[in-house]
């Protein structure tokens, strides 16, 4: 896949589509199940929802890389959380401070 055809929005959609086209569901595996394991021994909790697990899915059918499932991660995980960039923050906090003559 090219890196110039991943989405930064609607990304679940796409995600469904792709693998509707590569007849890909998603199975759970035994490396599924160890990394469950491995996650509560470790006093953690990941909750991966069907999209996610779809396109680590997608990866293990080589329909995708592993920099296009990374950047497929990310992009859903940023809409779906609605991740705003930090840098954008601290620009709009610094403006409206300058603007009220604070430092």
């Amino acid at each position: 896949m090219v890196a110039e055809k991943i989405p930064t929005s609607g990304v679940a959609d796409f995600v469904i589509g792709l693998a509707r086209r590569h007849g890909i569901q998603y199975v759970r595996s035994g490396t599924d199940e160890l990394a469950d394991v491995i996650t509560r021994l470790s006093d953690d909790e990941v909750f991966t929802d069907g999209t996610e697990d779809l396109i680590v899915e997608l990866r293990r059918a080589k329909v995708i890389d592993s920099s296009t499932m990374v950047s497929l991660l990310g992009n859903y995980l940023d809409e779906k959380e609605y991740v705003r960039p930090v840098q954008r923050f601290w620009e709009k906090r610094l403006s409206s401070k300058c603007s009220q003559g604070q430092k």
